[in-house]
């Protein structure tokens, strides 16, 4: 489906949803457009777009997407990429961010070379200089929120209650 009969059939349910419903119009217009232009990991309050396991994460919600996990709030969907993080240290022993991004974003769906770069140059480390995780999680998790989306859309508070999350 292409961008313009995208936009027809998103016109088009956007007046019948209107001619149903009882809000304004420009009330329903923005709902249905905010829905449809925001980033998946927004959407999904899942900003860091852990893929779906069977993990129980806390938080965990059914949601509509079928390859993403979708969070009752963004706090957990920042837990939820928190604790990946802490664990690639923890258990794998993965320490530069060359190797924690290769691994969060492998290149088979990503431009790894890339990814690993923003974040290195927003931490101010080398690819492949050592650091602790858990003392460079909050830096960790704002750069690949950025990275992620295009934006990040939370501020300090958001997300440290997700890493305040992961960290208990």
């Amino acid at each position: 489906m292409n961008k313009k009969t995208t936009l027809k059939a998103i016109i088009l349910f956007a007046i019948f949803y209107l001619i149903t419903s009882r809000n304004s119009v420009s009330e329903k217009i923005g709902e249905i457009v905010s829905d449809y232009t925001e980033p998946r990991g927004i959407r999904n309050n899942n900003p860091m777009n852990i893929r779906k396991s069977s993990n129980d994460w806390q938080g965990k919600i059914v949601g509509e997407d079928t390859a993403f996990e979708t969070f009752v709030s963004p706090a957990y969907g920042i837990r939820a990429g928190a604790k990946t993080l802490l664990n690639y240290q923890k258990f794998y022993g993965l320490n530069t961010v060359n190797q924690i991004i290769s691994r969060f974003a492998p290149a088979s769906e990503n431009n790894t070379n890339a990814y690993a770069t923003h974040v290195a140059d927003y931490l101010g480390v080398g690819l492949n200089e050592p650091i602790t995780v858990k003392d460079r999680i909050y830096d960790l998790v704002t750069v690949i929120i950025l990275h992620e989306n295009g934006y990040n859309p939370y501020d300090t508070q958001v997300i440290n209650s997700g890493v305040s999350l992961a960290l208990a």
